[in-house]
C-alpha cells in the first residue's frame, strides 16, 4: 500500500473546519489513539468508523484548536472524522521528543489522546514535519 500524505491533502481537509479568524500554528500528520470521548468534538455528519489504535491522521494546531482529521486506513485520500478540540478545554499535555519519533499526550473531558509522530516524513511528501512537530511539543511544554 501507497501512502499518499501530502500538504495539499492536509490543506484541503482542514478548510471546512478551520474558520477565518484562525491561524494555523503547526500541521503535521501522524497516528492517534481513538478515545470514544473524542466523539464529542466530531464536527462532520459521518459516522464512520475511525479505528482505535494507529489511525493516521492529520493534525493542525490552530491559535484555537487542536483539529484532528482522521484518515481510512487502506486509503489515506478517504476521511473518517474532522474533530475540533478547544484548547481551553486541554487540562494536561505530556510531550516525548525523541530523535526518530515523538508523541505528544493530552488530557480533555477525563480522557486521554496520544499523538505519535515520525519527525522526519521519508514516507510522505510532507513538508516541515519535524520543525511542525517541534512547533507542537513547544506549545504544550507549558501546558
Amino acid at each position: 500500500m501507497a501512502i499518499s500524505l501530502n500538504n495539499e491533502s492536509m490543506d484541503n481537509a482542514l478548510k471546512p473546519i478551520t474558520d477565518a479568524n484562525e491561524t494555523i500554528l503547526a500541521k503535521t500528520w501522524g497516528t492517534i489513539n481513538y478515545t470514544p470521548k473524542l466523539n464529542s468534538y466530531r464536527v462532520d455528519s459521518s459516522k464512520s468508523s475511525i479505528g482505535f489504535q494507529n489511525i493516521y491522521a492529520y493534525v493542525a494546531l490552530s491559535n484555537t484548536h487542536i483539529k484532528i482529521i482522521t484518515l481510512h486506513s487502506l486509503d489515506t485520500t478517504r476521511t473518517t472524522g474532522l474533530f475540533n478540540i478547544p484548547l481551553s478545554d486541554i487540562t494536561a499535555s505530556k510531550i516525548h521528543k525523541g530523535i526518530l519519533k515523538s508523541h505528544l499526550q493530552l488530557e480533555f473531558n477525563q480522557e486521554k489522546i496520544k499523538i505519535l509522530w515520525l519527525n522526519s516524513s521519508t514516507i510522505s511528501e510532507f513538508k516541515n514535519q519535524k520543525s511542525n512537530v517541534e512547533a507542537f511539543c513547544d506549545f504544550f511544554h507549558h501546558v
